[in-house]
């Protein structure tokens, strides 16, 4: 049976740590399945939200680099970091579970 990530963690849980850990570290980060679902979410820049990816000009930007990130994810270690062209850093470490 194959699971999605939301079935084996508890998301509100995470996202308390989530909101917790930026209290003391202040940086935004974010749970996101395969599917591209934001599962938890704190601190991120709204202007990537709000503005870039709700702008058609600068939206295949931002599929870039979701496509860029989920394509290369495998050879992270610990991370796969990519610079948008709007200047925003986007850094994915992967959640892996069960025998890889």
């Amino acid at each position: 049976m194959k699971y999605k990530l939301q079935d084996i963690i508890d998301v509100g849980h995470f996202q308390n740590l989530q909101d917790r850990l930026n209290e003391i570290y202040s940086s935004p980060s974010s749970i996101i399945d395969n599917d591209g679902n934001i599962l938890t979410a704190t601190a991120w820049q709204d202007i990537c939200t709000h503005f870039h990816r709700k702008n058609k000009d600068s939206e295949q930007s931002c599929i870039q680099s979701d496509k860029y990130i989920l394509s290369h994810i495998y050879e992270a270690n610990p991370a796969v970091t990519y610079r948008c062209p709007h200047g925003l850093v986007d850094n994915a470490t992967p959640i892996c579970s069960g025998p890889q």
